[in-house]
């Protein structure tokens, strides 16, 4: 049944498409569709976990390829810090072959700062640490002018606010993710920004 609502070709190019909308979209498309139908002529990578925001993110913006035409790819790092992250990992390659979509994955968490580093992040959590070395390996991987497509939704935008008034930012660094944003370099784009979290549950 998957299979037959995505497109296969090399980068996972299945050829250009019309500028516009095509009739019969759903709502989660339509969204991938207005980030990413200027960019058809560069690689598309999607930021995946595995995990179910993820995972929709992958499947709908592969569904329309046949549409637009571009090439895409599936990045997932696996710092190791379960028993279960290399099934994790092997899951995430099994999903994107698939779906016909090259993958790139790193195994390595090497590249995690310590909470004792004298750099930026010294004494920070585990987890911006660790968000900080995907980023790395995602600003080396993707290749200039090309996209990270990343499933945060409305509710991720909702946390992130509260976590940063918890921590008593200030009026500026309260401010909430945006859709677009350059990261050092990398163009990072969430086309579910403005969705809840149980719309994206529905195409899972």
């Amino acid at each position: 049944m998957l299979k037959e609502k995505i497109g296969y070709g090399p980068l996972g190019n299945s050829g250009k498409g019309p500028d516009f909308p095509a009739p019969g979209l759903d709502l989660l498309q339509r969204s991938v569709w207005s980030a990413i139908s200027r960019y058809k002529d560069r690689i598309i990578n999607v930021a995946f976990s595995g995990g179910v925001d993820s995972t929709v993110l992958l499947m709908v913006t592969a569904s329309l390829r046949p549409q637009i035409g571009f090439g895409l790819r599936a990045l997932h790092v696996n710092h190791g810090w379960s028993e279960d992250a290399d099934l994790w990992h092997a899951h995430c390659r099994r999903v994107a072959q698939e779906l016909g979509i090259p993958f790139l994955g790193s195994r390595s968490d090497s590249d995690i700062p310590s909470e004792e580093d004298d750099g930026a992040f010294a004494g920070s959590s585990k987890e911006a640490r660790a968000r900080a070395a995907r980023y790395r390996f995602f600003a080396d991987a993707v290749a200039p002018g090309d996209l990270l497509l990343t499933g945060h939704h409305l509710d991720d935008q909702a946390e992130t606010f509260l976590l940063r008034l918890m921590r008593g930012s200030s009026v500026r660094g309260l401010g909430s993710m945006r859709t677009e944003q350059t990261l050092n370099g990398l163009k990072v784009v969430r086309p579910f920004l403005d969705l809840p979290k149980a719309t994206l549950a529905g195409w899972a």
